[in-house]
């Protein structure tokens, strides 16, 4: 009886186990090889934040300064004022500070108050 279970345990095993001759005929499996994520190849664009949802008013011959656009830094810390393209056209200046007093409908000038350091007032001249 033990002779025949160890036979039936062969008998499974080997049917079981691939003989040499399948395992010849079988072609060998190919392995993906996957590339690593390019992380650092390609830069993120940067993207200039908007300084406010609303659309900038036209300018009018009252504002040819652009100021309307720009009252949203009233009551804000002067840090926060945006650097602008053109400086040639723009005025940054403490409300105890010494300015020259010529007249230029097209230059904004932002006020701030020299203590607090928020800015106080959005005109053009």
């Amino acid at each position: 009886m033990k002779r025949t279970l160890v036979l039936i345990g062969l008998a499974a095993l080997a049917a079981c186990a691939p003989s040499s001759r399948q395992e010849a005929a079988r072609p060998p499996q190919p392995v993906a090889i996957q590339p690593a994520p390019a992380r650092y190849d390609t830069p993120t664009p940067y993207v200039t934040p908007r300084q406010s949802s609303q659309p900038k008013p036209p300018a009018t011959a009252a504002d040819a300064c652009g100021a309307a656009a720009h009252t949203y830094l009233v009551g804000k810390n002067r840090s926060e004022i945006p650097v602008p393209v053109d400086p040639s056209n723009r005025r940054v200046h403490c409300s105890t500070c010494p300015v020259t007093q010529d007249f230029n409908p097209r230059r904004l000038n932002i006020v701030y108050d020299a203590d607090s350091g928020r800015v106080t007032q959005v005109q053009c001249g």
